[in-house]
């Protein structure tokens, strides 16, 4: 499941006309209810990304109870379920070369299934880089990542029920009502295009 995926997904059916301004995604992490809405020349959806998992089977993590601020190579690590495994650690500093960090904690034997890594600073908001399992490289926006900062922050103490996420694609606005946490955020159409009757056919005789 990818929290801004789903935002893209929104932005595309809703210029098509395809749906509301409120209608349900199905992903393989579960159904997920969005609402969009569009003012001032801008498309924002907030997606109700459910509700966070910190203890370890649902993650998944080894061992037993909620994993917060575990030393994994001289690190202070914490984890959550936001539709995939996420791992956070909070740092002073994001200027560092996050090739050498993350992989250790991404491959580390507490995830069986491996586990993205999210780097964040604390300040008036959260500012966050994430390395991304699959990809195996930084993002410039994850939004399950920016979620699972803002659940541990907000586990922790270090942060309320809505928090501005800065990601180095732009920012997100992280809220928790009623135990699920709700991701919102523009989505912009950078390009668009039309495959030829040429393609399809050759790729449905491929199939």
């Amino acid at each position: 499941m990818c929290g801004n995926g789903i935002r893209c997904l929104a932005k595309y059916a809703w210029d098509g006309g395809y749906v509301g301004d409120q209608f349900d995604v199905e992903t393989l992490a579960g159904i997920i209810p969005v609402q969009v809405r569009e003012g001032e020349g801008s498309f924002w959806a907030k997606v109700n990304m459910g509700q966070p998992r910190f203890d370890r089977p649902a993650i998944p993590a080894c061992g037993s109870g909620d994993l917060l601020q575990e030393r994994i190579e001289e690190l202070c690590v914490s984890a959550v379920n936001t539709g995939v495994p996420h791992a956070v650690v909070f740092v002073d500093d994001l200027d560092f070369d996050i090739m050498k960090l993350a992989p250790s904690i991404r491959h580390s034997s507490l995830f069986p299934e491996g586990a993205n890594v999210n780097f964040v600073k604390l300040g008036q908001h959260l500012e966050i880089r994430t390395f991304e399992r699959g990809v195996e490289g930084e993002t410039l926006s994850c939004g399950t990542g920016s979620v699972a900062a803002a659940s541990i922050a907000r586990r922790l103490g270090m942060a309320g029920d809505e928090v501005v996420v800065q990601t180095r694609g732009g920012p997100l606005i992280i809220s928790f009502e009623a135990g699920s946490a709700f991701m919102e955020g523009p989505a912009v159409t950078v390009c668009s295009g039309e495959l030829s009757q040429e393609y399809l056919w050759n790729l449905y005789s491929e199939a």
